[in-house]
């Protein structure tokens, strides 16, 4: 049995929910935002938006993977 394959519990849930909130920490702490905030501009917008922006983006999409249930019972 793979472990793929295997449900997840509310317990593996948190301790991703709990991880990906830490790596938000680190992302969004002074010294990461400082090395963007030093004045470039990519297609005439500051460098510190592109990386809050897209930084964001991924840990919706790193959050919308951690809390995705498979339902293996039901039938299409």
């Amino acid at each position: 049995m793979s472990y793929r394959n295997l449900p997840m519990t509310n317990k593996d849930r948190y301790a991703k929910l709990v991880g990906l909130f830490f790596l938000a920490l680190l992302l969004f702490n002074f010294p990461l935002l400082a090395l963007f905030g030093k004045g470039g501009q990519w297609l005439g917008i500051p460098s510190v938006l592109w990386y809050l922006f897209s930084t964001w983006v991924v840990l919706i999409l790193l959050i919308n993977f951690a809390l995705r249930h498979k339902n293996s019972n039901r039938k299409n």
